[in-house]
């Protein structure tokens, strides 16, 4: 018996050790403010790879995609604005989508039924073109409920901004 409940705690500290929308988050992000995404402890090792705001921008939400080089993260952030003009982000939740194995990952370029949604965020498998309808997966940045929320591709595509078509 005493087995079983050191097992069942045991289960529950590490369980407890990942963030709530994705695991292999590190622990403690969510609520976290920050400049510079590697002033945070757990993500010393990351950088930047890309970040988008949520239209409209009067919500003040953005989303930013980090890596390690191991490890792919989406945060969901709410922009701070400081007395000294300085812009903030505090972190309302965050998933790791795992590595980019020929991916790409498009925030905020998505259409739902051929209607606009700067709420989605899509992976497809990379080829070289500008427009996805073939997607992966696919998630929604809601700002309702401040979580990162996989839903279904149907009827989803994507428009890869940073695609430049070369001669």
């Amino acid at each position: 018996m005493k087995l079983y409940s050191i097992i069942i705690i045991l289960t529950l500290l590490t369980a407890k050790s990942f963030a709530q929308s994705g695991s292999n988050v590190p622990t403690g992000v969510i609520g976290r403010i920050y400049h510079k995404i590697n002033e945070l402890s757990q993500f010393e090792n990351y950088k930047e790879m890309e970040g988008a705001a949520i239209l409209p921008i009067k919500s003040d939400y953005c989303l930013s995609k980090i890596t390690d080089g191991r490890n792919v993260i989406i945060l969901l952030d709410k922009v701070i604005h400081m007395e000294d003009g300085k812009v903030n982000y505090k972190i309302v939740d965050a998933i790791n989508i795992g590595k980019q194995n020929n991916e790409v990952i498009m925030m905020t370029s998505c259409k739902i039924n051929k209607k606009a949604d700067p709420e989605i965020i899509g992976a497809a498998k990379y080829a070289e073109k500008e427009n996805y309808t073939n997607l992966l997966r696919v998630w929604r940045a809601n700002r309702k409920t401040n979580k990162i929320e996989q839903i279904s591709v149907k009827g989803i595509t994507c428009v890869d901004e940073g695609y430049a078509e070369t001669d």
